[in-house]
């Protein structure tokens, strides 16, 4: 069976009938609204060589990525500067931060996107955050 939707004035029709849309709908809906931002935490690392003003800089211009893409920043934590296991790039340490965040599709893909570009961004991680199960122990 198709279905076919067609809005006129007050009225939709819907399969074949002129039907009232319920007063709290909204006409035509918004993908967000359908499917919802979800979320994610990425975790990258920053070249040790970059000052800590610049650093700065780096990452709030990292943050408004997401912000400017329509996701919303949950929280930035910052760990600082850390040893690597093994070398990387003939680097001996890193400048980690852990950030979470709400987003779309695109937005993400536009993240990843900028973050493979940005030469000062050594290693990083996107990782979507998944709730637990109901009943899952």
């Amino acid at each position: 069976m198709i279905f076919s939707l067609l809005l006129v004035g007050e009225l939709v029709l819907y399969c074949g009938e002129w039907v009232t849309p319920a007063p709290c709908q909204k006409w035509p809906l918004d993908q967000k609204e359908v499917y919802g931002m979800k979320k994610y935490e990425v975790m990258y690392i920053i070249n040790e060589s970059v000052e800590t003003e610049k650093r700065a800089e780096l990452i709030e211009t990292l943050s408004k990525i997401i912000t400017d893409n329509g996701g919303k920043i949950a929280k930035t934590d910052e760990w600082g500067m850390r040893e690597f296991a093994y070398h990387i790039d003939d680097m001996k340490k890193g400048y980690y931060v852990v950030t979470a965040f709400e987003a779309d599709n695109a937005c993400v893909k536009e993240f990843d996107r900028l973050m493979g570009i940005n030469a000062n961004v050594v290693r990083f991680m996107i990782t979507r955050d998944e709730a637990p199960a109901k009943g899952a122990k």
